[in-house]
């Protein structure tokens, strides 16, 4: 997916000034979107489409109801703000071992394309290496716990302390 930066930017911006806030700088892109931390030391995430941030505040949400702020040990953002007509998603900054974006995430049940054939488990068996079986675990307890099924499984979205 490709986005104008600047003009997701000057959505974030826009945020801000709505929030009483200032964006303080760059925390990173993704194929939903773009992150800011904010001068109240917050994560913003302004999403390119609306789908995948329709998505993600259910899970948000869904995470708020049940009081869900962490899976064996691995902290979850928390829902702070939003705003549906900016598709803009204001949280928690969390530190590793944490499980982050859920713009393709689902929930209640798994979407149709979720592949998790031998193949893909043997990718990211090969991904997480010796980690992969408590990344399934914290997969599995999501599931359980939540009902929230991730669709984009990586070592950028399910971050291991550094040990």
């Amino acid at each position: 997916m490709t986005y104008d930066i600047q003009k997701l930017t000057s959505v974030a911006d826009d945020y801000c000034r709505i929030n009483h806030s200032k964006v303080a700088r760059l925390l990173g892109r993704g194929t939903q979107g773009i992150v800011f931390q904010t001068v109240h030391n917050t994560a913003l995430k302004i999403h390119a489409r609306e789908d995948a941030y329709l998505r993600e505040i259910v899970v948000y949400r869904r995470l708020t109801e049940r009081k869900i702020t962490s899976i064996r040990g691995f902290q979850i953002p928390r829902f702070l703000n939003s705003d549906d007509n900016l598709f803009a998603l204001e949280i928690s900054i969390v530190h590793v071992p944490c499980v982050l974006d859920f713009g393709s995430s689902h929930v209640d049940e798994p979407p149709e394309y979720l592949g998790r054939d031998e193949d893909w488990l043997n990718e990211k068996q090969e991904e997480f290496g010796d980690r992969w079986e408590e990344a399934q675990s914290i997969i599995s307890e999501l599931e359980y716990k939540a009902g929230i099924w991730l669709a984009d499984v990586n070592v950028s979205n399910i971050k291991f302390s550094e040990s």
